[in-house]
């Protein structure tokens, strides 16, 4: 019955404390085993808990209580191979929403984690598996990783292994360090060790510690000895002393004296090794009075960009960099430690589908496997060796909210589930577990301030906090756990100064150090913990400066500028081994 014949104005009303209330309710309940209708049994002590609360918290219980299994009408649950300290916290994690990761119990959380699919916390672990990785602690860190999916993690413990290997293989820890990690190590061009010898003697002692399990590993262990800087009689004394293997042994030392009477080739027996490494920002493509195809580079402490990369190993030795295979401009571009991916964009054609990856190591672009459409103003990303690709534009479709993912060893992009919004010229970040698609303009060519991430894990995109100021042709550049937004177009169409961080763990966005000058349609990348940002334009005219910003001192500074002025070019970090390891 209406209140009267008046008409009255309806009342949306949005109670944004009644979400806290609710969960300050529930823990209220939990702490007090109030209404609680599930006991975990964990090594024989119990925990008691909402099911309501586990399902909607974890997809290991929603399985559990919603899919018609004998727990649905259980009380009493037994989860076995979990420590119970740490199956504790991750409940309570689930009531506060918060939880101390400590050295002592991460291995224990991240087993919890993943056993009972809780993607938020797993990108927590990984933030602090990052930043707690040390020489102590990277090779129990690295089999963990690998175990539960942190491949990110376990990439850094191999390149922390590496580049303290001479301390690292004198440890009794090194005893203990698993094949694939071995391997990898002895496989990298950066390997920081006093000797091969010195190298070759631990690496009998790593198969001795094991010899039954690890013999078989030998032959191929010792492939990646460098033969040529070996003193034969103490590589001969350091192998004989597995006994068990001395067949094997033998054979090995006698083909190493044959090959070394052989003319010197570059192979795996050959092995330069480098104890360090340089970062060097590449400036790809882009616009100067139409499509370009040239790159030039910018290396550490150089003065100058230049249409070279420095040769490995060489102190004043450089490489003439070769031209993309085709000018383009806005192309989505991302990079590994062996690749850098430089992804669609457009010609004076239109919109592109060819994909160009240049290779660190042949210093060559070649043809990769094209997008599924063209797409001018995509993102892209790479976690865990996966190239991550959102959004873009098309003269048929127009702006798109598509995503793709190309995994290592595949010939074709997969589909990933669509984005909610439709975005072109927008920012695509991965870090911990998560892509996030930042900004950029929509399906009407309106700036957006929204942000969503997705789980690689588990696939499901989810909406975050928006930007506090809508923007198109931005970049963006991750820094640990921080996600930084730079620049860009704002409503007006004016090039924006502003800089937003938005801080994974926290779950907020910040009010970084303003640009020097505002850009619109430039490229951003990290070398060094340094964010370069570089060329586009301030709206008026096409910029060639670059300038980095220091995240920790929160302060900008100049670089020098480029060769040319570039709109719309893509950016990327490679990494260069460089001077060789120190005599012992």
């Amino acid at each position: 019955m209406a209140l009267s014949s008046e008409v009255i104005e309806n009342l949306l009303y949005e109670d944004k404390l009644l979400a806290r209330s609710i969960l300050e309710g529930a823990i209220y309940l939990f702490e007090n085993n109030i209404l609680c209708d599930v006991e975990l049994v964990i090594e024989g002590q119990k925990i008691e808990a909402h099911k309501s609360i586990l399902a909607a918290a974890s997809l290991y219980f929603r399985g559990m209580f919603c899919a018609g299994l004998k727990e649905t009408t259980q009380r009493e649950i037994t989860i076995h191979d979990v420590d119970y300290d740490a199956m504790k916290s991750v409940i309570r994690y689930f009531y506060t929403s918060s939880i101390t990761l400590t050295e002592e119990n991460i291995f224990e959380v991240v087993n919890v984690a993943d056993l009972l699919g809780v993607a938020s916390l797993h990108s927590a672990c990984s933030v602090f598996l990052q930043r707690a990785l040390n020489v102590h602690n990277c090779i129990s860190a690295y089999a963990v990783c690998c175990l539960h999916g942190y491949t990110d993690v376990a990439q850094r413990a191999v390149k922390l292994a590496r580049k303290h290997f001479h301390h690292l293989m004198e440890l009794d820890e090194f005893l203990d360090m698993p094949v694939d990690m071995l391997r990898a190590c002895l496989e990298g061009k950066v390997l920081n060790v006093y000797s091969e010898n010195s190298l070759l003697k631990r690496v009998c002692a790593w198969v001795k510690h094991d010899v039954e399990r690890r013999g078989c590993y030998l032959p191929e262990l010792l492939d990646h000895i460098n033969l040529y800087t070996l003193d034969l009689g103490l590589a001969e004394s350091s192998l004989y002393q597995l006994r068990s293997l001395e067949a094997q042994a033998y054979k090995w030392m006698e083909r190493a004296r044959h090959i070394r009477e052989r003319p010197v080739t570059l192979t795996s027996r050959n092995k330069m090794r480098y104890s360090k490494e340089q970062q060097v920002v590449l400036s790809c493509g882009g616009f100067t009075g139409g499509p370009i195809a040239n790159v030039e580079a910018l290396s550490s402490g150089d003065s100058l960009w230049r249409c070279m990369v420095p040769s490995p190993g060489q102190t004043h030795g450089f490489r003439v960099l070769p031209p993309l295979k085709q000018a383009r401009i806005y192309a989505a571009t991302t990079y590994t430690d062996d690749y850098v991916y430089v992804i669609g964009g457009r010609n004076d054609s239109g919109p592109l589908a060819s994909v160009e990856r240049y290779s660190v190591d042949a210093n060559e672009w070649d043809e990769c496997v094209p997008l599924p459409e063209p797409l001018e103003g995509a993102a892209a990303a790479v976690s865990n060796n996966s190239v991550f690709v959102t959004g873009g534009f098309n003269t048929s479709g127009g702006v798109t909210n598509k995503a793709w993912v190309l995994e290592p060893g595949f010939k074709s992009w997969r589909s990933l589930p669509s984005m909610s919004h439709n975005r072109s010229h927008h920012g695509l970040l991965a870090a911990h577990g998560y892509v996030y698609a930042i900004a950029g303009a929509g399906a009407d060519g309106v700036v957006q301030a929204s942000v969503e991430r997705m789980s690689t894990r588990t696939q499901h995109w989810e909406s975050l906090s928006p930007l506090q100021e809508p923007r198109s042709h931005c970049a963006c550049v991750t820094v640990d756990s921080r996600l930084y937004v730079i620049g860009g177009l704002d409503s007006a169409g004016q090039a924006l100064l502003s800089v937003q961080m938005y801080d994974t763990l926290q779950q907020e966005w910040s009010a970084e150090t303003p640009l020097p000058v505002g850009r619109h349609s430039h490229g951003a990348t990290l070398a060094d913990s340094r964010i370069y940002v570089a060329a586009g334009s301030d709206g008026v005219h096409q910029l060639a400066t670059c300038d980095i910003y220091n995240p920790h001192t929160r302060r900008w500074h100049c670089k020098p500028s480029l060769a040319r002025s570039r709109v719309g070019q893509a950016m990327a970090t490679i990494t260069l081994p460089v001077s060789p390891p120190p005599s012992a």
